[in-house]
């Protein structure tokens, strides 16, 4: 205000006036610095000055004048500079964030395409070298066959890691909700990996915890996929020793359970600087890319499936010692147990007289062996004789002329397979090429490997039917014309029904027979007590391979009476002794198994009792 009365002063000509007012002025804005009316005030001084003839002070004040004026001068232009720096870095970030995001979108877009168009052809490719191998090839033209087949299947399991890593960085991974049996997922998965254990001489082991439910609610191809990873993943970095699958039940509540899914390995382990960076794309650790094949996206991919389904994944590891990968997943409880179905009608069995078809059975199970001959007798066998063990195997092949044997891989003294090679190497050259089918309880790849190897012509997977067993044994042996007149037994000829504990599922293997009925549940009862003192004193002296063999030969007859849950006890206790695995909990399963043995028992001496008053009444 005093600024703007000195400036009116001057244009009235009264200098002494104004000049009076803007150095009060001046003093006012000293006193509260306001650069921009210092200027001003300077500015009208030096010209009131200059008016009145004073022409020191006129160029004092014009210097001081100027002096203001450059200094908020170049701060204007700063502050401008400031922010057209900021205005044009904003606006490089934003354009940046756009390239980057386009950039991204078009990598998905193209590694989903080329991934699409190269497996179109490589699926031909495998397609014609499956077909061109069935062109009866020579030795040299099989060989390049089997090496397109194996770099084709390579380059599908590096195309197949590209396309789901760029579905789910592309957020377009989708998760089903369906009801699959973990234990069948499990045991294909190993089936499919055996394979390549077995070329690197490796052990595949696997445990299940009996308190995991078989049915579960959730993605079983995405499980699948997360267990083919980590356990693939685990065989490719080892070279001696074995790789493990362990599955947990670590909270179960009404309809969900947790499970921790852990998988170990011993092989060359991962360095502490790396554990941090070994789920990140494209990386293996020590820069392993040259010497190990691969994308190196399995474990990013098995991360983001495991979080995705709001789980979690976690490593340990030690150089030189192996590493421990563990998964937490949750899933939803299946259906209870379904019931036992009904027994499905006989198919029409091959027409003949196999009366003179002369069969060993070597089998150190009593049920079994019973089970056995009277499924053969239903279809017309008659020569049928027993051995417990191989030594009495050998001594009556040594003896007798045989048209088939019936092989059980695990037995005492002589496994099945050491008998078979004796077999195709030392007994007479009569028995030399007689036909020998493995009977196993295990199904896996490398069994049915190995029973080839030693000489078995073919195998049978544990529980079979009837049907099953005939099947396998007619491509060995011919029937002779059916004599007029003669029929095989109708395996449906009585069917025993009585209240109490349902036997019906026996049906398929005594026909409904009530004898027969009988003398498998008096082996039953005398059988598994032994094996239960058996186990008791092999646990009290840590005889872990006692355990495993005693477990082994119990659960066959378990599975005959269809006890499942003490099926998967003693199945657990079985695979821990023998892996020496979780060696601290068989005491527990075993516990729960001897107590569901002596109920199972006790339901079965009344159904006996029952049994054995009616066929007394007939």
């Amino acid at each position: 205000m005093q600024k703007s009365l000195g400036n009116l002063y001057i244009d009235l000509t009264q200098y002494d006036k104004a000049i009076e007012v803007l150095l009060h002025s001046l003093e006012l804005a000293k006193s509260n610095p306001m650069e921009a009316q210092l200027v001003k005030i300077h500015q009208f001084l030096s010209n009131a000055y200059e008016k009145t003839g004073e022409f020191q002070k006129a160029l004092e004040h014009y210097k001081k004048y100027n002096e203001l004026e450059n200094q908020m001068s170049s701060e204007e232009v700063n502050l401008k500079t400031k922010s057209l720096h900021i205005k044009y870095d904003l606006e490089e970030l934003k354009k940046q964030k756009e390239i980057a995001e386009l950039s991204d979108k078009l990598k998905e877009q193209f590694l989903a395409n080329v991934s699409h168009e190269i497996r179109t052809p490589m699926n031909g490719v495998l397609g014609m070298a499956h077909l061109l191998s069935r062109t009866d090839p020579t030795k040299e033209q099989q060989e390049y066959i089997e090496a397109i087949k194996l770099s084709a299947n390579n380059l599908m399991v590096i195309i197949n890691d590209i396309l789901d890593f760029s579905k789910i960085n592309a957020g377009k991974i989708e998760f089903s909700e369906n009801e699959f049996n973990i234990r069948d997922l499990v045991k294909g998965t190993l089936q499919i990996l055996q394979v390549k254990a077995d070329e690197k001489k490796i052990q595949l082991g696997c445990t299940i915890d009996y308190h995991v439910k078989d049915k579960l609610l959730g993605d079983p191809i995405r499980l699948n996929q997360i267990l083919v990873n980590l356990l693939g993943n685990s065989l490719k970095f080892t070279e001696t020793g074995k790789v493990a699958l362990d599955i947990r039940l670590i909270e179960q509540k009404d309809t969900t359970c947790k499970l921790r899914i852990k998988v170990t390995d011993t092989g060359i382990g991962i360095p502490d600087n790396k554990l941090h960076t070994i789920f990140e794309s494209f990386e293996q650790a020590e820069n392993n890319k040259r010497r190990y094949e691969g994308t190196g996206l399995g474990l990013t991919i098995v991360k983001q499936l495991v979080e995705l389904q709001g789980g979690k994944i976690t490593v340990k590891s030690k150089v030189g010692e192996g590493s421990e990968f563990c998964v937490d997943l949750a899933f939803k409880l299946g259906a209870n147990e379904s019931p036992i179905p009904s027994i499905s009608q006989y198919e029409e069995i091959q027409p003949g007289d196999y009366s003179h078809i002369a069969v060993l059975i070597v089998e150190d199970n009593k049920v079994n062996q019973l089970l056995v001959k009277n499924m053969l007798r239903k279809f017309g066998f008659e020569h049928l004789d027993t051995a417990f063990n191989g030594r009495k195997a050998i001594e009556l092949l040594r003896e007798n002329t045989y048209d088939i044997v019936l092989m059980d891989i695990q037995m005492p003294e002589m496994d099945g397979y050491e008998i078979t090679k004796e077999i195709r190497t030392r007994i007479r050259k009569e028995m030399r090429n007689v036909p020998v089918v493995a009977i196993t309880a295990d199904a896996s790849e490398k069994e049915k490997i190995k029973a080839k190897e030693v000489g078995m012509n073919d195998y049978i997977v544990k529980p079979y039917t009837p049907e099953e067993l005939f099947s396998v044994i007619s491509k060995f042996v011919k029937p002779l014309p059916r004599k007029e007149g003669s029929s095989t037994v109708n395996p449906h000829a009585s069917r025993f029904k009585e209240p109490g504990m349902d036997l019906d599922f026996l049906e398929k293997f005594t026909g409904g027979d009530q004898e027969l009925t009988i003398q498998l549940i008096e082996i039953f009862l005398k059988q598994v007590p032994e094996a239960i003192q058996k186990i008791n004193v092999a646990l009290m002296g840590h005889d872990w391979r006692e355990v495993h063999m005693a477990a082994h030969k119990v659960k066959s007859s378990v599975a005959v009476f269809e006890l499942g849950e003490l099926k998967k006890l003693i199945t657990n206790i079985e695979e821990y002794a023998r892996d020496r695995n979780h060696l601290e909990e068989i005491p527990r399963l075993f516990s729960e198994f001897r107590e569901g043995i002596r109920i199972a028992a006790r339901n079965l001496e009344a159904e006996l009792r029952k049994l054995k008053m009616y066929q007394k009444k007939s």
